[in-house]
């Protein structure tokens, strides 16, 4: 109930989840009706910029890479009703991410 309260109430601008399992930095969309890999959310050029920004400050991890960043459908995998794309685009995406 708490993130219902948070997504009715306030302007969400940004978030950030942890996927365990694997390391990068994943951004819109990544919802089942946006599965084309180029299929790029209207803030994509944005949250290109911010996962560079963050990429930049985290630095290099143990293998001395520096952390992969894409938008969720190509660089994890599509998943409907996904907190990231809920946020994001619940109230205007016209697609929307039903199972029916």
């Amino acid at each position: 109930k708490l993130l219902y309260y948070l997504s009715k109430y306030l302007v969400i601008q940004l978030v950030l989840t942890f996927h365990g399992g694997m390391i990068a930095l994943g951004y819109e969309w990544g919802s089942t009706n946006h599965l084309n890999p180029k299929d790029k959310s209207p803030d994509d050029t944005a949250n290109r910029h911010i996962a560079v920004l963050m990429r930049e400050f985290a630095g290099k991890f143990n293998n001395n890479n520096l952390y992969p960043f894409a938008p969720i459908n190509s660089i994890v995998y599509p998943v409907a009703g996904g907190m990231e794309d809920w946020f994001y685009a619940a109230g205007w995406d016209n697609n929307n991410n039903r199972n029916d």
